[in-house]
């Protein structure tokens, strides 16, 4: 304890950062789960480049969140557990990363309760229990503006700016939004036109080498984002009314309920009140504005899917200025107890139901997805229980048809049986390509689990399955199947690929 007295005021607090957002992160751990497809699909495509390592130089997602994945499965051979460790290494150390950023900005008596409103919105805590881009990317992107922070004061240099750049190309690497930042923080050191040099060309780095991948492997450099422009826009392509309506609402819903009443006003609140008195600290209201009004329009247009994890950014950049409302409290021990309550009680409101404030159609376009530890249903929860109890994770590979993408990629996952040994075919057996497929992967996985979804459907899958013939070092082979569970929700089988001959 003395040691820890003698320890200057800022290491003292960070320990305390580092400590609290662990803790209550290594407590939620256990009971969370990953629900998002895109989670699943980015493990996946991490393992399978594990076993292949190479530079990626194109693509639709950014390759550093590969890398990152990649050296997490192969420090813990746990394609869950690993990629959900760095999430909560990256999501404490932005708290730690907007400290420094708020004590610079703002002040120090403020930036506690910034770092702590982090620590605990619900966005950011669900986010940090997932295998996705979005918490590496707010990190780097709070460490770009911290350093954007020194390079705008007097005594700021180059470095700064260097540094800033560097953390927003390392973030363009995870997620596209750090394009648009890199115009939006650049204009924030027209002061200093040598150090705005400096940032973006540094910042450009990676736009740059993307682009002239895309190029070259595809004959459009902006591959990446029209490719997933084109794909939203064909979903969208007939919107309601009703639709529309919902579209525009979307962000301010998701940032006024994501963030939770309380720190969405205070927020606000601290906008206005740096706007009135003209602070110098207005001006990092405009990459928000600027990210905001993309996705306003992007939304609106139906070329954005409306995803909650998408306001994490533009609720971090709002957070920072809770700050300036913060400062107006008078007492001391009054901001230790409002900034107290305010911060305990983010959790518990991310479960409170959307239909408890709005009524009629507007109750839909509220994101279900808030609360901060995120759960799958009771229906994926029981056919998961139950396939896993049939598996041998050593020896099993395991088939899941007819679930859909999203719910049949959780199934597999949650086995914990490496991504080569999963086939997931999300719609049945529709195409001839499905067929191809599972007969290829017979011929690599002898024995194992099929997981097919009830109903009429997935019983003439089975017949089919049963008169397949496959050809393994010139001999027929059968797929011989055994029926493990029959319940209203999954039919479980265990497979087993027998010489036609030997019948065993």
């Amino acid at each position: 304890m003395k040691a820890f007295s003698n320890l200057s005021k800022d290491i003292k607090t960070v320990i305390l950062i580092v400590f609290s957002g662990l803790f209550i992160r290594l407590i939620a751990l256990p009971f969370s789960v990953t629900v998002e497809s895109d989670a699943v699909n980015r493990v996946n495509i991490a393992w399978h480049w594990l076993e292949e390592p190479h530079f990626i130089t194109h693509g639709v997602w950014g390759p550093l969140h590969t890398y990152l994945i990649a050296a997490g499965i192969w420090l813990i051979k746990d394609p869950v557990l690993s990629p959900k460790l760095l999430n909560i290494f990256f999501s404490v150390a932005t708290a730690v990363v907007l400290y420094f950023f708020t004590k610079n900005e703002f002040s120090e008596r403020a930036s506690w309760f910034v770092c702590y409103t982090f620590l605990f919105y619900p966005v950011g805590f669900r986010n940090s229990l997932q295998a996705l881009s979005d918490t590496p990317f707010v990190f780097f992107v709070a460490l770009s503006l911290l350093f954007l922070s020194k390079a705008r004061q007097k005594d700021g240099s180059g470095k700064h700016a260097l540094i800033a750049g560097l953390s927003l190309t390392l973030a363009s690497m995870l997620r596209y939004e750090g394009w648009v930042l890199i115009p939006l923080l650049s204009v924030l050191l027209w002061k200093k036109p040598k150090s705005l040099l400096a940032f973006f060309l540094v910042s450009m780095i990676f736009p740059t080498f993307w682009m002239v991948g895309n190029h070259i492997h595809y004959g459009d450099a902006l591959y990446s984002t029209n490719y997933q422009q084109e794909v939203e826009l064909t979903l969208n392509r007939d919107m309601t009314q009703e639709e529309i309506i919902q579209r525009i609402l979307y962000f301010p819903l998701v940032l006024f309920f994501g963030m939770t009443i309380p720190v969405f006003l205070c927020s606000l609140l601290g906008i206005t009140l740096s706007l009135v008195n003209r602070k110098s600290n207005f001006v990092w209201l405009i990459p928000f504005s600027g990210l905001f009004t993309i996705f306003f329009l992007k939304s609106l247009t139906g070329s954005l899917a409306l995803q909650t994890r998408y306001s994490l950014l533009l609720g971090m950049f709002l957070l920072v200025f809770s700050a300036e409302a913060f400062n107006k409290i008078p007492s001391k021990q009054l901001r230790i107890s409002m900034g107290t309550i305010i911060i305990f009680l983010m959790i518990p409101l991310s479960y409170i139901k959307d239909n408890a404030y709005v009524p009629g159609f507007l109750s839909k376009i509220i994101p279900k997805d808030i609360e901060a530890i995120p759960r799958a249903s009771k229906y994926v929860e029981g056919i998961s229980l139950s396939t896993n109890e049939k598996l041998d994770t050593r020896n099993d590979s395991i088939i899941v048809v007819n679930f859909g993408i999203g719910i049949g990629h959780q199934i597999a996952f949650r086995t914990h049986i490496s991504p080569p040994k999963q086939l997931v075919i999300p719609y049945g057996f529709q195409q001839e390509s499905d067929w191809k497929n599972l007969e290829k992967f017979f011929d690599n996985h002898k024995k194992g689990i099929i997981v097919l979804k009830a109903g009429s459907h997935s019983i003439s899958s089975i017949h089919l399955i049963e008169k397949i013939q496959l050809k393994i070092n010139s001999v027929n082979n059968l797929v011989a199947l055994n029926l493990l569970e029959d319940t209203s929700h999954a039919l479980i089988y265990h497979y087993q690929i027998i010489n036609e001959n030997k019948g065993d």
